[in-house]
């Protein structure tokens, strides 16, 4: 092959793999499976992703004086400003949060709700009593001698 054929397909390679990886989910979900008796228990956790909420209420809480200060080219100016400080309520049916500031925003909000599904196994009871063809040797009036018929039976042991 030519140098140039190998080194083209070594950096498509790398570029496959570099797309790949980088454009991977991070947020999968986690899942867990177990058995426990009878049933089949399955966890998995799901990605809820809000981008940009808006906010349910707007609360002012408290004030806060502040100082700051002015620079320009000869003087120093010092101003007291009163700063509220709010309380903002995001929510939606997935998610609740509260966050406390001045002139605060939420970019987004990642919700991991747990989920459980339950799957039930259910196994028919073994059957007792049953009616078969039977073969073997048993007690007569003429004495020992083998013996095939058909007849009800009682299990014991299932096997």
């Amino acid at each position: 092959m030519k140098t140039k054929t190998i080194i083209a397909v070594l950096i498509a390679l790398v570029v496959g793999a570099g797309v790949g990886y980088f454009s991977n989910n991070k947020d999968q979900q986690v899942v867990t499976e177990y058995v426990k008796g009878d049933s089949i228990i399955v966890e998995h956790y799901d990605t809820v992703v809000v981008e940009k909420p808006k906010y349910l209420t707007k609360t002012v809480y408290k004030t806060e004086v502040d100082t700051f200060f002015i620079f320009t080219d000869t003087t120093i100016q010092q101003v007291i400003v009163d700063v509220p400080i709010s309380a903002y309520v995001y929510a939606d049916s997935t998610y609740r949060c509260r966050i406390n500031g001045y002139k605060v925003s939420m970019e987004y909000m990642k919700v991991f709700p747990k989920t459980v599904e339950k799957t039930y196994i259910y196994r028919a009871k073994p059957k007792k009593w049953g009616i078969g063809l039977q073969v073997g040797y048993g007690m007569s009036k003429d004495g020992l001698s083998p013996y095939v018929g058909i007849g009800g039976t009682y299990n014991f042991i299932s096997f």
